[in-house]
């Protein structure tokens, strides 16, 4: 972390927008060993602490600039079979409230952004993995469309696109997003049941 950040100093360019996207995710149950959670921890969790705290205090003093949270659906509806994962992000979306209360006065907000179920390079995994036991494509996508419930918007053919969630990124690192800060904003074409 700090060859990355000395790296990024080194160019002499201030800081404008944080994305804090490292992460690790996968199924990890209850029952798995200390060592497990805690690179859940490490990952999803303090490698943006580390970065916020570096580059925060100069977005302050500056009064302008963005912090972000790629955080996870997972962070409002835990599951048990990703339960680190869940906990890892729910932290993520904390820490972004929690952070968004340090900025009155300024132009800096500081954001989590809560992504649903993604067509990804991870899905993309997982769909070979499919197809090499003799599951299609589409059926495979079906399958996990249908299982989000009747709110998901996209209906039961496709999965949004990673770009469709950088939109939502580019939104609120935008002059435009300045209204929002400390929330953890839903990217999920409506998975999640809520009006808050």
């Amino acid at each position: 972390m700090d060859a990355l950040i000395a790296q990024i100093d080194a160019l002499g360019i201030p800081v404008e927008v944080l994305v804090n996207n490292t992460g690790i995710g996968g199924m990890v149950n209850f029952e798995e060993s200390d060592e497990k959670w805690q690179e859940y921890f490490d990952v999803n969790v303090l490698s943006g602490v580390r970065l916020t705290r570096h580059y925060l205090k100069p977005m302050l003093e500056r009064k302008h600039g963005r912090v972000l949270f790629s955080s996870s659906v997972v962070a409002a509806v835990p599951t048990p079979n990703m339960l680190a994962y869940s906990v890892s992000k729910l932290s993520q979306a904390g820490i972004a409230r929690a952070l968004s209360e340090l900025t009155k006065g300024t132009e800096v907000t500081v954001n989590s952004v809560l992504i649903g179920p993604t067509h990804s390079d991870v899905l993309e995994q997982w769909l070979a993995d499919a197809e090499s036991k003799g599951v299609k494509r589409e059926d495979f996508i079906r399958q996990i469309t249908t299982s989000l419930g009747s709110t998901y918007a996209l209906g039961d053919e496709r999965m949004q696109t990673v770009d469709e969630v950088a939109d939502v990124f580019v939104f609120l690192a935008s002059k435009q997003g300045l209204l929002v800060n400390g929330a953890a904003q839903h990217a999920t074409a409506g998975v999640i049941r809520h009006v808050f």
